[in-house]
């Protein structure tokens, strides 16, 4: 019988643990993919250039935050004094880390400018346009523009003999035969231009940022999840040992230790071998006749822990199985469980004892012991290897109850095996059916005797 009642499973026990993970990786996936407004608040960007006197040329990026593959268009305004002659004006982009818009047919970063004579006020600027797509998704960068034009200057002439004659500047649109055109340029830079977030960078600055605010708040749930869990598992442990300890107590008096003792001597009267093959055959069916009062009063063992009831049921069908194919009938092993109830006498109600024996045993007592007698050593001591492994599961449990009399004292319960038992090999009884009993016996062992066998060391097969 198990206390199924009162255990979880382990989605169960550890599903707030996965949904507190889950939350967190969606969370970690929001600040790392979640887009940004830098756009939002990037701000114009301007440069100015001087062909000449009374001349300017202006280049206007509106925002300088673009995100990645976003264009950049770069507006030109030129315009001049009504006495200034420039002529093709161009402006080219030289900066490798923007290329040119295909959808503009274009095959040069070369853009050609109409300078605005100031005096021409009937008229608007009409403004150019440098539209650049970047290389890059993130980073930051300059616009680089060369600005070219060809400016109409006056002719060099020879100096007035007469010093005191006033020299008139000459207008060269109205008088272009006195001047003369000179090709010139200046560079033009725009920026820093941000092309974008480094996604990165981003995530690491919003964590941060993330973890500033909300470290305390989220350490002080973790702790009070944490106090809250262990509060509730010793509050479930409290009931459930307040519950058992009634139950456990009259079992463990009734049927566990009698068990516990039946097998514990199985194996320390067989240390020096099988000479007292009599004694061992009781103590063995002895086991049996408790276990299986056990089970038709009680319907089996109760432990707390799921694995000591497992450590139990595979010793008893392994060695339970060897026992009824060793007197050939199921029919035959309850008749020799039946004769050990009457070994006693019939108004004496206690367990048997070997005192106890008749002269003359019955014949599937016979059978048990000659059997016994004829087992190989690597049988016989895988025997004794499971018997000793549940004598101290009996014990343990037996005592686990009582857990907080050894907390308060100097005393330890401990899972404690005889010394010389070592772990058969798992085909050691031949069949199909043992070698799995036996691999899923140590698999039982490992998950339930971790924190009990203190300094005892228990020994196994390499």
């Amino acid at each position: 019988m198990s206390a199924g009642s009162n255990r979880k499973t382990h989605l169960e026990k550890y599903w707030g643990r996965y949904m507190v993970g889950v939350a967190a990786a969606v969370l970690l996936v929001v600040l790392y993919l979640y887009p940004s407004n830098e756009k939002d608040v990037g701000r114009p960007l301007t440069a100015v250039a001087h062909p000449a006197a009374g001349t300017t040329l202006v280049a206007t990026l509106r925002n300088n935050k673009l995100h990645g593959t976003d264009e950049a268009v770069v507006t030109l305004e030129a315009t001049s004094d009504p006495e200034t002659r420039i002529e093709n004006l161009r402006v080219c982009e030289e900066s490798p880390e923007f290329r040119i818009d295909p959808a503009d047919n274009a095959h040069h970063h070369c853009v050609g400018a109409t300078v605005f004579n100031k005096s021409d006020v009937g008229q608007r600027p009409i403004p150019a346009e440098l539209d650049l797509i970047p290389r890059e998704t993130w980073g930051d960068t300059n616009i680089v523009l060369t600005v070219s034009w060809v400016r109409w200057a006056e002719k060099p002439v020879a100096a007035p003999d007469d010093k005191n004659k006033t020299i008139v500047p000459v207008n060269c649109k109205k008088d272009p035969g006195a001047c003369q055109p000179l090709e010139e340029s200046a560079v033009m830079t725009l920026g820093p231009v941000n092309l974008g977030v480094n996604m990165a960078t981003r995530f690491a600055a919003r964590l941060s940022s993330f973890l500033k605010d909300l470290t305390l708040p989220i350490i002080l749930i973790f702790l009070a999840n944490w106090l809250t869990r262990k509060a509730s598992d010793h509050e479930e442990e409290r009931q459930i040992a307040h519950i058992l300890l009634p139950k456990v107590m009259r079992l463990a008096g009734r049927f566990y230790l009698p068990m516990a003792h039946s097998a514990g001597t199985f194996v320390k009267k067989s240390e020096g071998g099988r000479t007292n093959s009599q004694e061992l055959t009781f103590y063995l069916l002895s086991f049996f006749q408790v276990a299986r009062a056990l089970k038709e009063r009680e319907g089996g063992v109760f432990f707390v822990d799921v694995a000591a009831e497992q450590i139990f049921m595979i010793v008893n069908n392994v060695i339970r199985a060897l026992l009824v194919g060793a007197v050939h009938s199921e029919k035959e092993f309850m008749t020799c469980l039946d004769q050990l109830d009457g070994w006693p006498g019939a108004n004496v109600k206690r367990w048997a004892r070997f005192s106890d024996k008749p002269a003359t045993p019955h014949h599937t007592f016979t059978e048990v012991q000659n059997w016994l007698m004829g087992l190989d050593d690597a049988k016989f001591n895988a025997i004794r290897y499971l018997m000793g492994n549940v004598t101290a599961t009996l014990r343990y449990e037996s005592n686990a109850p009582f857990a907080s009399w050894y907390s308060n004292s100097r005393g330890e319960n401990l899972f404690v095996i005889a010394e010389g038992l070592e772990r058969p090999k798992d085909e050691v009884f031949g069949n199909a059916a043992s070698t799995r009993a036996l691999k899923n016996f140590e698999e039982q062992l490992a998950v339930y005797t971790p924190g009990k066998m203190g300094k005892n060391k228990r020994k196994r097969r390499p």
